[in-house]
């Protein structure tokens, strides 16, 4: 996920709602096939062990990953923000109620001649003023009439919505692409430990029968020699790739949202996986294939970048964020115009003597006003806002065009990939036979008497060579076919989940 720059102060309910939005989109759209009951749990343990198929991976991903979980959550948090907007337009009303009640009424001295005309100028006499009880209660209705801010945050919401769904569908277009990957890695890695140990059991065959060949005096200590040594030299590399494996596993279970220690079994066959085509010569591997053809988009048909680039969910997810800073923008200017509100009052007051009655003889009243409040000068914030938020408007257009030059590159380069394993495939697999029968024949010539250990160690290494050549060409079309379709935003199962299943997988 592209990471956002930094925030520039906002005012009112715009900043509410684009603050909102930018904390919540920084993280990072389930997905469930029609098989449900076949999903995974999230609550696996250590000590359980689980085959699993790449679309069961899938599904387990979509249904357990954290940032998904964070991006579904992202999406009702912009339902609230949205309703934080609504707020300022609406109406506001309140009721109060006050009783006070005079322990001593309070006395005000006032000029005596008030009562008395001949009475010394400056003399003053005590007068009580109130009464025993006073009550006062009413209502407040407080109305936007207009207030620029509140208007283009209305005018976000749907923008806003928009923004939060984008995002999740990228988040899940990145956990699958990440699944797919991860779990074409671990194949590798598992693949890497059966060619290894492959070539060990050739080995010690080869050992054993030069062992019986020295023992009858057909060779000598040195040749059963040379093959102890190789022995040795591969025993360290299977057990690097056996934790190779491990690690693949690890890096995987992690993308999946397992629990740290959950042991799975990636399920395939990389050696024999035909590429590009839905014809597999294993069940193991159809399902793979199943994957890599989901969307109908074979990576034989070259394709326009032009035309898919804007099928991309981070393209569309700069897209929105291109038009949030234009609602910024003008969010911004609209502190220059005048805010209007009127406020209603219904009040009603009382007051008694003696033994309080609630609200007894009560005196109602109301009022109506009108505030317009004009804002004429407050330095330069205002105009320094403008500008930044001008520039960052900018800065996103200049981001999305870097992301769509970037997307058309990754497209080119990609099909380039392609025609390069295409053209490959057929001599990884020659070379492949050639290799077997080469060491087959090394085999017999030694067996003979007319070969050499030498060359069956030749033979040996470059049939190990060919295998993981085999390999590695399918591993690097399947993930390269992941990232093509995550490439052309058209990525296989990401529209198959809701947002409420994500939260409650």
């Amino acid at each position: 996920m592209r990471v956002l720059r930094q925030i520039y102060p906002m005012h009112g309910v715009f900043a509410v709602l684009f603050v909102g939005l930018i904390l919540g989109l920084n993280h990072q759209t389930t997905f469930a096939q029609g098989n449900e009951a076949s999903t995974p749990s999230a609550t696996l343990t250590s000590t359980q062990r689980l085959s699993m198929s790449l679309d069961q991976a899938i599904q387990t991903a979509l249904a357990s990953n954290r940032e998904l979980r964070k991006a579904a959550l992202g999406v009702k948090d912009g339902d609230a923000q949205v309703l934080t907007a609504w707020a300022e337009v609406l109406p506001d009303v309140s009721a109060s109620a006050n009783y006070t009640r005079n322990i001593e009424i309070p006395v005000n001295f006032i000029p005596a001649q008030v009562f008395d005309p001949s009475a010394a100028p400056g003399e003053l006499v005590p007068v009580q003023f109130g009464t025993d009880n006073n009550w006062q209660g009413g209502f407040t209705v407080s109305q936007n009439i207009f207030k620029g801010q509140a208007i283009i945050g209305l005018s976000t919401s749907r923008l806003y919505k928009q923004a939060q769904s984008q995002n999740f569908a990228l988040v899940s277009q990145q956990i699958i692409t990440q699944t797919r990957q991860a779990y074409h890695q671990a194949l590798l890695a598992k693949e890497r430990v059966k060619l290894l140990e492959t070539s060990l059991a050739r080995l010690d065959r080869v050992l054993q029968e030069t062992q019986a060949r020295r023992d009858a005096g057909l060779v000598d200590e040195y040749s059963v020699l040379q093959i102890e040594v190789q022995l040795a030299n591969q025993r360290p590399s299977l057990i690097e790739a056996q934790n190779g494996y491990k690690q693949a596993i690890r890096g995987l279970v992690q993308i999946l949202g397992l629990p740290a220690g959950a042991e799975i079994e990636v399920v395939g066959d990389l050696t024999s996986f035909v590429i590009s085509t839905d014809r597999q010569p294993t069940p193991t591997n159809a399902k793979l294939a199943e994957i890599d053809q989901a969307n109908g988009h074979s990576a034989q048909t070259l394709l326009n970048p032009s035309d898919v680039i804007d099928e991309r969910a981070d393209i569309q997810f700069l897209e929105s964020q291109v038009a949030l800073r234009q609602k910024q923008l003008l969010a911004t200017k609209s502190e220059f115009l005048p805010s209007v509100s009127a406020v209603y009052n219904l009040q009603w007051s009382s007051a008694q003597p003696g033994t309080p009655v609630v609200f007894e003889d009560a005196i109602r009243f109301q009022t109506v006003g009108l505030a317009v409040s004009f804002p004429i000068f407050q330095g330069t914030q205002r105009i320094a806002n403008i500008s930044r938020a001008s520039i960052e408007l900018q800065t996103f257009e200049t981001d999305l065009e870097q992301a769509q030059v970037a997307a058309a590159q990754e497209i080119a380069t990609l099909q380039d990939e392609f025609t390069r394993l295409f053209l490959s495939y057929d001599a990884r697999q020659m070379a492949l036979k050639q290799a077997q029968e080469g060491f087959r024949r090394a085999t017999l010539r030694l067996d003979s008497g007319s070969g050499s250990q030498l060359e069956l160690t030749e033979a040996e290494l470059q049939l190990q060579e060919a295998e993981f050549n085999v390999v590695q060409l399918a591993h690097d079309y399947l993930n390269a076919k992941a990232s093509f379709d995550y490439a052309i935003g058209s990525v296989p199962f990401s529209e198959t989940r809701s947002i409420e299943t994500s939260l409650n997988p």
